[in-house]
């Protein structure tokens, strides 16, 4: 069934290629077009391969012409977790070679994921809109294509009984947060309050806040939420304050590339989009499945259990799907990578308070031309609706019940 369907989507991608140049029309950016644990430095081994893979990439249009597969690499912000489950399980699943795409997947950690795509180390990068807007600001050359995160996945934790008050943070609470761009949510929520927005440091195994050396701990509810709940800890033991509820939610996982890569290589960026979407689409359907089919991918170390891949895998669902999916009608998986445009000027707005970003027009960041053109491929729109010939040939149980 997959070979089929390996055809069909070969024959249809043929047909689409011919009626849209790789480089046709520039590309249109901006609101013009509408609308867990710590990981190890990677950072040499990735430039090494990602250094061959852009050599690779400036014949991609050629090779897919040939009906070759176009070798391109996709750097990650992070380790190896279903934080990035889409790209896993496109990968995984064949769907990248049925969409033309010889894809290599690099772990991140320490990284600079702009600087590998600015660079074309990488094609492809995942990181947080706000880190790709200060970027931009300084001078790198880079736009987000899709936005895979709907929703701010950022809170605030406190253990019971150990606060002035459970619904927000007081005067005198200590509150930690690992810095590195992932403080502007909570600094904002504090200023808001009127408190200082200093921080302590803080490990990624939330072991200071079980040991009472903070009051509140930044957690992601897909990570370090679930870290406490493997250490045997349940809602009923925890206070929770969620970004997103609290008004300070930022966008975050979106998908960036090289601005003069893109325009020269448009098929390709397409074709990476659809097929990266079409895995987040299965995973969505199957996220126990998900989890395990990335604790086992490639050849990479875990830094969590397959427990907390499962569980992970559940809590990145929820910020994927936002309030314009939902899981199970697939008439709305073609929201997938969609950018909300109030959200994103809210991300620039509480960046622009602690990053100077005040020489770029946040509109200019981010482009919808590669969204639209896949929304305008009836292959891909009748992928969406009838995936179910992927599967995945792993064996796992599961593990999360939530």
């Amino acid at each position: 069934m997959k070979k089929w369907i390996a055809l069909v989507l070969s024959l249809l991608m043929a047909l689409s290629l011919a009626s849209c140049g790789s480089s046709g029309g520039s590309v249109s950016t901006g609101a013009g077009s509408s609308a867990a644990s710590s990981g190890a430095d990677q950072s040499a081994a990735a430039s090494t391969e990602a250094d061959q893979s852009a050599e690779a990439a400036t014949s991609a249009e050629s090779d897919a012409g040939d009906g070759q597969l176009t070798p391109v690499t996709v750097q990650l912000k992070w380790v190896q977790q279903a934080q990035f489950m889409g790209y896993y399980a496109a990968k995984e699943l064949g769907i990248y070679e049925d969409f033309g795409l010889d894809v290599t997947i690099l772990p991140g950690g320490s990284v600079d994921v702009v600087d590998e795509v600015d660079s074309g180390r990488a094609q492809f990068g995942d990181v947080w809109t706000s880190t790709a807007m200060s970027a931009i600001a300084n001078g790198a050359s880079v736009m987000s294509v899709a936005q895979w995160y709907q929703n701010s996945g950022m809170t605030l934790v406190s253990m019971k009984d150990t606060v002035a008050d459970p619904t927000k943070v007081s005067e005198g609470e200590v509150v930690g947060n690992w810095g590195g761009g992932n403080e502007y949510e909570m600094q904002a929520y504090l200023a808001s309050l009127g408190l200082p927005i200093d921080y302590v440091a803080e490990d990624y195994d939330m072991q200071q806040l079980i040991d009472g050396e903070l009051t509140w701990s930044s957690a992601m509810t897909y990570n370090e939420m679930g870290l406490l709940f493997e250490d045997g800890y349940t809602m009923d033991d925890l206070n929770v304050l969620y970004m997103e509820d609290e008004g300070f939610g930022m966008l975050e996982d979106c998908l960036i590339v090289d601005t003069a890569w893109a325009e020269e290589n448009e098929d390709t960026v397409v074709a990476f989009l659809e097929a990266t979407s079409l895995g987040w689409a299965w995973c969505l359907e199957n996220t126990a499945a998900a989890g395990s089919l990335v604790f086992n991918a490639e050849d990479t170390a875990n830094t969590v259990s397959e427990y907390h891949q499962q569980f992970e895998a559940a809590e990145v669902a929820k910020l994927i799907v936002g309030d314009n999916i939902t899981i199970g009608d697939r008439s709305t998986y073609n929201m997938l990578g969609y950018l909300d445009a109030d959200k994103y000027a809210q991300t620039y707005d509480i960046l622009s308070q602690y990053v100077d970003v005040s020489n770029i027009d946040a509109t200019k960041c981010y482009t919808s031309y590669f969204y639209e053109l896949a929304a305008g491929d009836e292959k891909y729109q009748a992928a969406l609706d009838n995936f179910d010939a992927y599967t995945w040939d792993g064996t796992f149980e599961v593990l999360y019940q939530g």
